[in-house]
């Protein structure tokens, strides 16, 4: 009995550290969509600059502040032990994905970086100008939404099957991209170990129902020389937690 209640408590403050990593990570975002409001509406040089209210300024500032905190909100009720049964659940998968994907689509960042991942791959940009000075932090930005999906899925609070159809080419378009990889995920692996053992999951579960994994054939992530050494350093922090 003495164990069952430490596994239970142990079980909960991991819940409890994932929740704020992923609070953090999506906080991160929110801050940095702040900067860019600033500077898309002109706030650091004066919004009369551009002819805009303060009503437009406040709504671009406060729009990527509501879809993070939304978010964050579903994860933290996800992370809870008691969810009404299965169906509640799987409510809550759903209301989660819909917040996710609407951070992601009412993001102006993220939707230019998945463009550019598109436009990449329909040969309209190459090496050089897929990943810039000026857009570098943007893509990292769009990594960290996906490293955010990796505690989740991993810890069994969202099923791939849930996801998959909503996020899967999300996911592949961007660790599957050979730019990518080598500035980002090659270059600073530690910093993407979620999206290590995401990819070994999301990648297995794919390949078993016949799925397609975009770019699997030319760039997968997991031909990368160096994959199984990083996937085992993921693997054993995630056993530390």
């Amino acid at each position: 009995m003495a164990n069952k209640g430490k596994k239970r408590i142990k079980l909960e403050k991991k819940a409890m550290r994932n929740t704020i990593a992923i609070i953090g990570a999506f906080l991160l975002l929110m801050v940095n969509s702040f900067i860019l409001a600033f500077v898309a509406q002109g706030v650091l040089d004066g919004a009369s600059c551009f002819g805009l209210g303060n009503t437009a300024v406040i709504i671009a500032l406060l729009d990527p502040a509501v879809a993070a905190v939304g978010l964050c909100l579903v994860v933290v009720q996800l992370n809870q032990e008691n969810q009404g049964g299965k169906q509640g659940r799987i409510v809550e998968q759903q209301r989660f994905l819909l917040e996710y994907n609407k951070a992601f689509i009412e993001n102006s960042m993220m939707n230019q970086v998945e463009a550019s991942l598109e436009q990449y791959d329909q040969q309209i940009l190459d090496d050089k100008d897929l990943i810039t000075d000026e857009n570098r932090q943007s893509f990292v930005n769009y990594l960290v939404y996906l490293e955010g999906l990796a505690p989740l899925v991993l810890d069994g609070v969202m099923e791939l099957k849930v996801i998959d159809n909503l996020m899967a080419y999300r996911f592949f378009l961007a660790v599957n991209n050979p730019v990518v990889q080598r500035d980002q995920l090659f270059k600073w692996p530690g910093y993407y170990l979620g999206c290590f053992r995401l990819y070994r999951e999301w990648a297995d579960y794919r390949k078993n129902k016949d799925l397609e994994i975009l770019r699997g054939d030319s760039s997968p992530l997991d031909g990368w020389e160096d994959f199984e050494k990083w996937l085992s350093i993921a693997e054993e922090v995630g056993r530390e937690e």
